[in-house]
């Protein structure tokens, strides 16, 4: 067989093989059920807690996923999210659901509450972010005096935030901060917050999104912050009572014995120098001075 003949019959074969090979392929595949997807929203990059959502196709895209690995609540339309802001931060390619957007940057005030509108500025309002609708902020006063009266208190703990006037621009930057936030406070904190803003500075300090505890809390004063941590003082032991010994008198001891029919009495008695005397137990015996002898002219 010529080798040209040789050749044409091996690329026939290798064609015959590779065609049966897609053949099968085909077959398999149409075979096979074709699993359903379905299209959900993700991020195209990282949104923090309080950013607008002016452009939804600009921040996020469509993805199909399997329907049994679809996750519950995702959104699924650009229409759904528009003009909402993120209550929560979510990372790049992650879906959202409505837990994690507020809308249109204000919540609705909880029952039994009441909004009210508080003066603040970055330095109350950690530098803007106690201001973001949703949050929970602690609510603090501090009352200006020396250094050793001025003071602070916790007066309202767990407070809602509902909204700020804060101004942003179309992409939903912040391009300026709150001067004014607004707060879901019940009939007593509502008052409590009106009275405290005329007496002092009111700083917002932000919670943990997830943290409701609420604690006892005593105010601070300069004057404790000045003193620092008191040195523990050791216990002062009580003072030892000296008992003296009794001063026994001394002199000669003497013993004197009266008989009174059957009774028999002994009793000890010491005379000092000076004449004085004292029984045993050191105890004075009073003398009875002796009676003067009378004289001729005496009656």
């Amino acid at each position: 067989m010529k080798p040209k003949t040789m050749i044409l019959v091996v690329v026939a074969v290798a064609c015959g093989l590779g065609a049966s090979y897609m053949t099968a392929r085909l077959l398999a595949e149409r075979q096979r059920p074709e699993e359903e997807k379905v299209e959900i929203l993700v991020l195209k990059k990282n949104l923090s807690v309080g950013e607008r959502i002016t452009k939804p196709e600009d921040l996020f895209e469509k993805k199909l996923v399997a329907k049994d690995m679809e996750p519950p609540d995702a959104i699924k339309e650009f229409e759904h999210i528009k003009g909402k802001a993120m209550k929560t931060s979510r990372n790049k390619g992650e879906h959202v659901t409505p837990a994690n957007l507020i809308d249109k940057n204000r919540l609705e005030i909880p029952e039994g509450h009441q909004a009210v509108g508080l003066p603040v500025n970055l330095a109350t309002t950690a530098h803007g972010l106690a201001t973001l609708p949703g949050s929970r902020i602690d609510l603090i006063l501090t009352l200006r005096g020396d250094a050793n009266n001025t003071r602070s208190k916790v007066i309202i703990q767990n407070v809602l935030v509902l909204a700020a006037d804060a101004r942003v621009n179309p992409e939903g930057e912040m391009i300026a901060p709150a001067s004014v936030v607004t707060l879901a406070l019940n009939n007593k904190d509502r008052l409590i917050a009106s009275t405290a803003k005329e007496m002092g500075i009111l700083t917002l300090s932000l919670r943990n999104l997830h943290d409701l505890s609420t604690t006892e809390v005593d105010d601070v004063d300069g004057r404790t912050i000045m003193a620092g941590k008191k040195k523990e003082e050791k216990p002062v032991p009580p003072p030892v009572e000296v008992v003296k010994e009794k001063e026994e008198p001394q002199g000669r001891l003497h013993r004197l014995t009266i008989i009174n029919g059957d009774r028999v009495q002994h009793n000890a008695f010491r005379v000092m120098e000076n004449g004085d005397i004292f029984t045993e137990d050191g105890a004075p015996i009073e003398r009875t001075p002796r009676p003067r002898s009378k004289g001729p002219g005496d009656l």
